[in-house]
C-alpha cells in the first residue's frame, strides 16, 4: 500500500497496540462539530430497531452531518491502518446523557474471548468539549489483553493508571474493542453527546495498512512493547504483555495466520516458531 499522509505512522499502530486506545483530532471544517450537536438538539436520537434498522444506519437520517466526520481522510486513514481497506460498520448510536444523567460500571463489550489481533474496534466521537463535569467516559490502558468476568469488573472503583476522555471537540477515541471502560456521571448542566460506531476487519492482513518503515518499524515497535507499561501491571503480567503486543505486530504486518497465534511465516513461506524468531520479546528474561 503507498503512503498516504492520512494514514497512521509506526509509533501510532504501536502506542494502539500497546495501550488499546489512540485518539485523532481530524482537521474538520469550522462549524461541522457544531451542526451535528443542532441537528441532534432538533431531530433527536435513533431508537434502537433490530428488525427494521439493525446496525443503526437511521442516526445519519437524524444527523447528516455525520457522514462527513466519518469520511475524513484522516479517519477513514485510521480505520484502514488497524483494520485494512475493508470494514464492516455493525452498529452505529449516539449516547446523550442528560444533566445527572450517566454512570455504568467497568465492562469490555467483548465476550471475554482473548486473542492477539485487531479485529474490532469501538470508535466514539465527541461533538463537543468534554470537560470534568459533564460525566466523561474514562478507559484503563492495556487492558485489552485482560480477562476478567463482567460481574467482578462492576465491583471495580477507580484505578491508578485510569483515563478521562476530556477531550476538545470533535476527538475520536479509537479503542480496542476488548478495552476496560466505564462512564461517569454528568454534573453539568449540559447533554453530553457522543456518538459510537463498532466497526469489523473482514479481510486478513497480507501486508501492513498503515506507513510501515520495515527498516526501523521492527526495532522501534521490540523496544517499545518492551519497556512500555501504561496499565502499571507487575511483572508476572506485563511479560504476557509484550508477547502478545509482539504477536499482534506480526498479525497486522501480515506475517501471522489468522489461527495460528504461535507462528510466523517467514518471507520464504516457511512457518516457524515464534519464539524462535529473532528479536522476540516474550521471555522476561530478555
Amino acid at each position: 500500500m503507498p503512503d498516504s499522509p492520512h494514514l497512521l505512522t509506526d509509533d501510532q499502530v504501536i502506542s494502539f497496540i500497546t495501550t488499546g486506545y489512540l485518539l485523532i483530532n481530524p482537521a474538520f471544517r469550522p462549524g461541522l462539530n457544531e451542526e451535528v450537536c443542532r441537528q441532534f438538539d432538533a431531530n433527536g436520537l435513533v431508537p434502537v430497531d433490530l428488525d427494521g434498522d439493525p446496525y443503526g444506519q437511521n442516526i445519519f437520517v437524524k444527523a447528516p452531518a455525520l457522514r462527513e466526520v466519518f469520511e475524513h481522510p484522516e479517519v477513514e486513514g485510521s480505520f484502514t491502518s488497524l483494520l485494512g481497506p475493508n470494514r464492516f460498520d455493525f452498529g452505529w448510536y449516539c449516547h446523550a446523557t442528560p444533566p445527572g444523567g450517566g454512570g455504568v460500571g467497568w465492562h469490555q463489550d467483548d465476550v471475554n474471548i482473548r486473542h492477539h489481533q485487531v479485529r474490532r474496534l469501538t470508535i466514539m466521537y465527541y461533538p463537543q468539549e468534554v470537560t470534568p463535569d459533564m460525566g466523561p467516559t474514562y478507559i484503563l490502558p492495556s487492558t485489552h489483553f485482560w480477562n476478567t468476568s463482567s460481574d467482578r469488573m462492576a465491583l471495580y472503583g477507580n484505578f491508578r493508571n485510569q483515563l478521562a476522555l476530556t477531550v476538545p471537540a470533535g476527538t475520536i477515541a479509537i479503542t480496542h474493542y476488548d478495552l476496560w471502560h466505564t462512564a461517569s456521571h454528568n454534573r453539568s448542566q449540559k447533554t453530553r453527546y457522543m456518538v459510537k460506531l463498532y466497526t469489523d476487519r473482514i479481510e486478513e492482513p497480507t501486508a501492513p495498512t498503515w506507513n510501515h518503515d520495515p527498516a526501523t518499524g521492527d526495532g522501534r515497535a521490540r523496544n517499545r512493547f518492551h519497556h512500555e507499561n501504561p496499565s502499571g501491571a507487575p511483572q508476572a503480567e506485563h511479560y504476557k504483555e509484550r508477547h502478545l503486543r509482539w504477536q499482534c505486530w506480526q498479525h497486522l504486518k501480515g506475517l501471522l495466520p489468522g489461527n495460528r497465534g504461535d507462528m510466523v511465516r517467514l518471507p520464504g513461506g516457511e512457518l516457524v516458531e515464534l519464539a524462535n524468531i529473532q528479536g522476540y520479546i516474550g521471555d522476561p528474561r530478555k
